[in-house]
């Protein structure tokens, strides 16, 4: 499914979830959702990063680091899935330099491994169209079921990324 996302159970129509995630004009490198879609496995959103920034700042790190800690234990690429202990293999290793995007995924994990204890979650993002940075941001679940926790975590991510990039570029 993608474009509207009426859910069937009742709950709240995703443009809820997409409040303040969708596009505003900003003098700030924001990340911005211009597409978003759902099946039972997995959730997804094309977010295009306007601005010249398009990698994570040490201070933009730190900023992350202070709000999820457990951020930097996160499995990234070739460590498997959810927190691992092998340094070698963790996002916090990687914050610095990353991609945006690549960010705002591991924060949507993150948001959902606090709400869903135990569960295990996964994600990548890949690029659609470099020329136009956009990136594609896809979580996959554990269960059927759960598209809408994974769109509503993944605006909530982009929304507190983009918060933060304003923060940090006051301050330069």
């Amino acid at each position: 499914m993608a474009g509207i996302f009426v859910p069937s159970n009742g709950a709240l129509p995703i443009s809820s979830f997409l409040a303040g995630a969708l596009p505003t004009k900003s003098p700030f490198t924001q990340l911005k959702i211009i597409r978003y879609g759902s099946n039972e496995h997995c959730a997804w959103v094309v977010v295009c990063i306007s601005g010249k920034q398009l990698t994570v700042t040490p201070e933009l790190a730190e900023f992350l680091l202070n709000r999820y800690p457990s951020l930097a234990l996160h499995a990234c690429k070739s460590g498997g899935h959810g927190r691992t202990q092998n340094t070698s293999a963790t996002f916090g290793n990687r914050l610095v330099g990353a991609l945006l995007p690549h960010a705002a995924e591991h924060v949507a994990i993150e948001l959902l491994v606090q709400d869903h204890p135990g569960e295990i979650f996964a994600g990548n993002t890949k690029w659609v169209n470099r020329e136009k940075q956009l990136m594609r941001v896809r979580i996959s679940l554990p269960q059927t079921g759960g598209s809408e926790r994974a769109l509503s975590a993944l605006s909530g991510a982009i929304r507190q990324l983009n918060e933060l990039l304003v923060l940090c570029q006051r301050q330069m």
